[in-house]
């Protein structure tokens, strides 16, 4: 019989997290509706400051949103809808990448079937700049 009172193979330590499903804990994402949103990484839980999350989406979800100071790196799980980023428009069905630069405005659009995307952001400073 399980342990139904605390078990989990979720495993955080200094240089690498194991994250397991039964440890998600939805949240909310501002300006977005009905949409699933679990962050999987944080900045403060690693060296190179990037945060993940995993989005899912159906046919009645709704939002916008701007990268601001971060790029977005988008795969998508499984689904299929369209990406609107600036002025330009994608196909995003299961298998697809998505590079979103800072400042753009972004959403998904079209959802025909319910989407699951997996977001990387993190802020890439070009050789050069500072911080």
């Amino acid at each position: 019989m399980p342990d139904l009172f605390g078990f989990t193979r979720t495993t955080v330590k200094s240089r690498y997290a194991l994250i397991t499903p039964d440890s998600f804990v939805p949240s909310v994402f501002p300006g977005w509706k009905k949409v699933e949103a679990i962050i999987n990484i944080s900045p403060a839980m690693n060296g190179p400051r990037f945060a993940q999350m995993q989005i899912t989406l159906n046919e009645t979800s709704s939002g916008s949103g701007n990268t601001g100071a971060l790029e977005h790196f988008y795969y998508v799980v499984e689904g299929k809808a369209r990406l609107r980023a600036g002025s330009e428009e994608f196909d995003a069905k299961a298998g697809s990448i998505f590079f979103v630069e800072r400042k753009v405005e972004h959403r998904f659009v079209d959802i025909e079937e319910d989407l699951v995307v997996v977001v990387f952001f993190s802020k890439l400073v070009p050789e050069g700049e500072k911080d």
